[in-house]
């Protein structure tokens, strides 16, 4: 997933916690498998099908923001809101 929001191997690397050490370079040679190879894609899309809900909801909530995502979330002006209209969060989507 934080592949997906940051689009940097390095950051990933840096910032997350991995069963095993792995080099950025293995990082990026498992994704690239991960995304071109159909027998490995296959077989890990499978697999994610099998996690609990609950450990996809704590995954998600430990993954980065991108940096446009960031940026808005920086740019909202929170403590000066009672609370967040419909139309605010709308515009945010």
């Amino acid at each position: 997933i934080r592949v997906f929001q940051t689009f940097d191997f390095r950051y990933v690397h840096a910032c997350t916690r991995l069963s095993q050490p792995f080099s950025i370079d293995d990082i990026e040679n498992r994704w690239a498998l991960l995304t071109f190879e159909p027998e490995v894609s296959r077989e890990a899309r499978k697999r994610m099908h099998e996690v609990q809900f609950r450990e996809v909801v704590h995954i998600q909530s430990r993954t980065a923001f991108s940096v446009k995502e960031e940026a808005l979330l920086n740019s909202l002006q929170l403590g000066s809101l009672p609370s967040p209209t419909r139309q605010m969060m709308e515009d945010l989507l």
